[in-house]
């Protein structure tokens, strides 16, 4: 999960920083999948151990 969250923060910071609203919508799209990834990541590590992440 320390993946998702440093590529979430990296495409958040990305699509903050760009002028191009093109890549910015690409940057905050990619962020949001990774936000997803992380959702499933935690689900999937609490269904298996049973215990918080």
């Amino acid at each position: 999960m320390k993946r998702e969250d440093k590529s979430l923060k990296l495409y958040s910071l990305l699509g903050e920083w760009t002028e191009d609203d093109a890549i910015s919508l690409l940057f905050v799209g990619l962020a949001k999948e990774e936000a997803r990834h992380r959702h499933r990541i935690k689900k999937a590590y609490q269904s298996l151990f049973g215990k918080p992440v």
